[in-house]
């Protein structure tokens, strides 16, 4: 009614995500979304997102988290309305820095590249003790596997984006637990408190369920 043809919509994603707090991709996602209803209700106005950059932002503000599982599928909306969605496709943002070697058992998935069998056997041991344990305070959720990075220094948590004196570190939402354990005479003391400890934050998150993050 007003007589528009063309709009064009800008914005900096980076402004709208509370300091790291909303992913971008969805940011960005919800914005392409209204951007179609938009041009399904009035198709007589082109429309298109621009989206603005800012040097003031660091990168490490919304760098992916290790291991975070990137979904994606295409959507095509034809002239005519109608709306094609592909497949959705998937890949796990793991690190490759080194060769892991993977220790399965019981749902517990240990991976680790320095040390040999006997190292990840008791790694392992170590992991399956802790899940009895717990399972004795909550029934224990090993539906989806739990997968367990032990790494040989602080230093690489560190690379990661955890903190230098980061021994050990768990996204529940994703099943993932990363453990710093370090050659030498206390290593199978290591892997008796820090990985039990770090299951605990996965399992109990199972279990809560959304209030865990009230914890």
């Amino acid at each position: 009614s007003q007589g528009i043809t063309t709009l064009e919509l800008r914005f900096n994603p980076m402004k709208r995500n509370r300091g790291g707090e909303r992913d971008l991709d969805h940011i960005i996602l919800a914005a392409i979304r209204g951007l179609d209803r938009a041009g399904l209700e009035y198709p007589q106005v082109r429309a298109g997102l621009i989206l603005m950059m800012d040097r003031t932002f660091d990168a490490r503000q919304n760098a992916l988290r290790p291991f975070t599982f990137i979904r994606w599928r295409y959507e095509f909306t034809f002239t005519d309305g109608t709306v094609f969605q592909s497949e959705t496709y998937s890949v796990r943002y793991d690190d490759n820095r080194f060769a892991w070697q993977p220790l399965e058992s019981n749902g517990l998935r240990v991976f680790w590249y320095a040390g040999d069998s006997a190292f990840a056997q008791n790694a392992l041991n170590a992991a399956l003790a802790g899940m009895r344990a717990i399972n004795e305070i909550f029934p224990v959720d090993l539906n989806q596997p739990i997968d367990i990075f032990i790494y040989p220094s602080q230093n690489d948590l560190a690379f990661l984006g955890a903190e230098t004196w980061t021994a050990g570190h768990a996204n529940p939402a994703l099943g993932v637990v990363l453990v710093a354990i370090e050659p030498g005479l206390e290593q199978s003391l290591q892997m008796d408190q820090r990985i039990p400890h770090e299951l605990m934050h996965v399992l109990a998150y199972r279990h809560i369920g959304a209030g865990y993050n009230n914890l």
